[in-house]
């Protein structure tokens, strides 16, 4: 269940702490540009508004759930029912013949998850990616520094799960730790 706003002025709000919010932005013509989730849809917004399709978007409609695994399943239905515009992930066939193209992981990764740390499951589950591509493109681009290790977790099973973070570059060129 959710708690719906729809807005055209002032900015949402989460209500309770752990909520996490499905958005729509829409165009002036009604037209639905954008579905996504976050848990802070200001500071969101700010990322989008690099975006070429950013100047198009005139309104916006905020869902809040409980938890942002639960925005994360509604996020897939919503955006393989609505077919907005510009998502990229769930919106029909995202990678053609069945290849995933490992050149964009890094884009991906990074407008998905932001400076969260994310493990090889979610780019499986939020991304759509297959396990063996996501294994072996994040491995490459842990080699280049482009991503970091910042932590692993004991699972019940012999496999730990490891969290990555897409790194900064520095003035050098070189990657960086992420910020904290």
């Amino acid at each position: 269940m959710s708690v719906a706003t729809e807005q055209a002025g002032p900015m949402p709000t989460r209500p309770a702490p752990g909520n996490a919010a499905l958005y729509r932005l829409y165009g002036s013509d009604g037209k639905l540009l954008y579905i996504g989730i976050c848990d802070d849809p200001v500071q969101r917004w700010h990322t989008h508004s690099r975006k070429p399709w950013w100047p198009q978007v005139v309104r916006f409609h905020v869902s809040w759930f409980p938890s942002r695994a639960a925005a994360g399943q509604a996020e897939a239905v919503a955006i393989r029912q609505e077919r907005p515009q510009y998502n990229i992930v769930f919106n029909g066939v995202p990678y053609s013949n069945d290849r995933f193209p490992g050149a964009r992981l890094l884009e991906l990764a990074r407008e998905k998850f932001e400076d969260q740390p994310f493990s090889l499951l979610d780019l499986v589950g939020e991304l759509g990616v297959p396990y063996s591509s996501a294994l072996v493109h994040i491995r490459r681009l842990q080699s280049e520094g482009r991503v970091v290790e910042v932590g692993k977790m004991k699972l019940r099973s012999k496999r730990p799960l490891i969290h990555f973070q897409v790194s900064e570059p520095t003035s050098a060129g070189k990657a960086d730790r992420p910020r904290p």
